[in-house]
């Protein structure tokens, strides 16, 4: 059995949609275990910047490759 790690990025990422015909991001076999990292927010709802709340580099790539 392996262990796989799906990180969240904007490759990785589709917001408010999805679709059957999208490539699939990686095969497990049976008994595998996935470990998917889930990001979310917008901008409007983010902690503001100096108080103390880490909020991921990765999440404000996923905000700006997917505006509105």
């Amino acid at each position: 059995m392996a262990f796989h790690q799906l990180p969240g990025s904007p490759d990785t990422i589709r917001v408010s949609v999805f679709d059957a015909a999208f490539a699939s991001l990686m095969t497990v076999d049976l008994g595998d275990t996935v470990e998917i990292q889930c990001i979310a927010g917008r901008e409007e709802v983010l902690p503001l910047p100096g108080s103390g709340h880490f909020v991921p580099p990765e999440l404000s790539e996923v905000i700006a490759a997917n505006p509105g």
